[in-house]
């Protein structure tokens, strides 16, 4: 059996660092489908390995919650904190992408919130430094949990890729909630943005979007995001008409609680347009 002191005879930094990896993988039979699930208030949290893809390497943030529970998406909502990721103690790891699958819209008395009951898993694209050699993901991942109280939660973990892990997780585990990431808005498609307008100036404005789903669609929403120091209220649905095949839904933003000196003309806009467990994701300008 190979030892941990005979892996380490490599030379240099790069050839130890590959070696101890490579040492740990065997010696821990870690090559790894997941990392052990940490425990936190009404909610357990774990990594998990999804499938080695040409852009690198799927891994899902894997979230489990109570009865009751939610967490959050990457905007909140009136309340909420949303989740950090901390990846800076990996090795062998060039850069992840964290992917948000489309979240839901809750109502409590604290406002309308933006995230996730019962479980989530965040999709994340890892891409290694060096291509086909092991690699160590180390996450500090912070996140809040809330139901009658809102809780922070921190869980510590790690998951230890093979050159091509393969993993005995159910193969639709990461993939499942891949499918929900919002995908890139089509002109042809549905759904789709149909209009933004503005009414008023300033912090005494109002943003009018009307967007077009199918006219079967269920479970529509409509989210927006503005520059990082913004504060925009969640969308108030004001009418919906079906045409066809189509339906046309028009909802409200009020442009109340901007920065006082903010200046919405001209500002991009994100909208992620939910219908169903599908969203797509597109970006707009104030006019």
């Amino acid at each position: 059996m190979t030892t941990g002191y005979a892996c380490l005879q490599g030379r240099g930094a790069v050839a130890a660092a590959t070696l101890l990896l490579m040492c740990i993988l065997v010696n821990q039979s870690l090559a790894a489908s997941q990392s052990p699930w940490v425990d936190a208030m009404s909610s357990r949290a774990r990594l998990v390995a999804g499938e080695d893809t040409p852009q690198g390497q799927l891994i899902g943030v894997h979230v489990e919650l109570a009865d009751n529970w939610k967490t959050y998406w990457r905007n909140p909502g009136d309340a909420g904190i949303p989740p950090l990721f901390d990846w800076k103690q990996s090795r062998n790891v060039a850069s992840v992408k964290v992917l948000y699958p489309a979240p839901r819209r809750f109502g409590d008395p604290a406002g309308e919130t933006i995230g996730y009951k019962h479980e989530v898993v965040f999709p994340v694209m890892v891409t290694r430094e060096r291509p086909g050699e092991p690699a160590e993901v180390k996450l500090r991942f912070d996140y809040a949990v809330c139901a009658e109280l809102c809780v922070p939660a921190q869980a510590d973990l790690t998951l230890l890729l093979g050159p091509g892990t393969s993993s005995d997780i159910p193969s639709d585990l990461v993939s499942s909630f891949l499918a929900r990431v919002p995908q890139p808005a089509s002109t042809t498609m549905l759904p789709r943005l149909e209009r933004l307008a503005k009414d008023g100036s300033g912090r005494q404005g109002r943003l009018t979007v009307d967007v077009m789903y199918a006219a079967d669609a269920v479970d529509t929403d409509l989210f927006v995001e503005g520059p990082a120091n913004w504060f925009l209220p969640l969308p108030r649905e004001t009418s919906r008409d079906i045409d066809g095949a189509m339906q046309r839904v028009s909802y409200e933003i009020s442009l109340a609680d901007l920065p006082p000196t903010a200046q919405p003309d001209g500002q991009e806009l994100t909208l992620t347009i939910v219908s169903g467990g599908a969203a797509v994701e597109q970006t707009a300008v104030i006019p």
